[in-house]
């Protein structure tokens, strides 16, 4: 309901807005029942208080972020919607260091690339496109994934970045490892030409 409080408000008679507005806004149970006051976050704005959570829950739908611990992996290239929404919860953005490009509008990444890898949380990420086509096509870049989401990536150079996942530094239920993989060690080195068939 329109609360602004203004006289002329062309939406002061409605009782609702009439168009439907979804939002989506990751929260501890907590924070929900009053028992917290840990803020809340609202992709593509941040930190929200735990009182602004509180207030959009009293109308909003609530679903629960299942963490898929020990879960099977997903069948297939594709992840499920499941794994794809807890990816980018546990994430929130591409996971190349320093990249804030939002998990949504990210590619999910294979750690160990597929058929070898499973699409599974503990082999899967979001990568931006352009971090994506640098992992898979730029010789030198490797990554390695453990089951809570951190990313280590190694640089041709031979420099080594860590990430942690942002959703899991903030909501540390979302940073329960998601089972171990008995992945292949001996990844296929690319090809000395594999540059030339990234795309343009």
């Amino acid at each position: 309901a329109c609360q602004c409080g203004s006289a002329d408000c062309p939406a002061a008679a409605q009782r609702h807005a009439t168009a439907a507005t979804v939002i989506h806004v990751l929260a501890e149970q907590a924070t929900l029942d009053g028992r917290s006051d840990k803020p809340g976050y609202l992709p593509g704005f941040g930190i929200l208080p735990a009182d602004s959570v509180r207030a959009l829950a009293t109308s909003a739908r609530l679903t629960p972020v299942a963490v898929p611990t020990g879960a099977a992996p997903d069948p297939g290239y594709r992840p499920s919607a499941a794994t794809l929404e807890f990816l980018r919860w546990r994430d929130l953005t591409c996971r190349w260091p320093g990249c804030d490009r939002p998990a949504e509008k990210s590619d999910i990444d294979h750690t160990v690339p597929w058929p070898h890898g499973p699409t599974h949380p503990s082999n899967t990420k979001p990568y931006c496109r352009s971090h994506h086509l640098i992992k898979t096509f730029c010789a030198g870049w490797t990554d390695q994934q453990r089951p809570d989401g951190t990313i280590v990536l190694t640089a041709p150079t031979g420099h080594v970045y860590g990430t942690q996942p942002h959703g899991a530094a903030m909501f540390p239920a979302l940073a329960q490892p998601t089972g171990e993989l008995h992945l292949p060690t001996a990844q296929q080195t690319p090809g000395p030409d594999r540059a030339a068939m990234m795309p343009r």
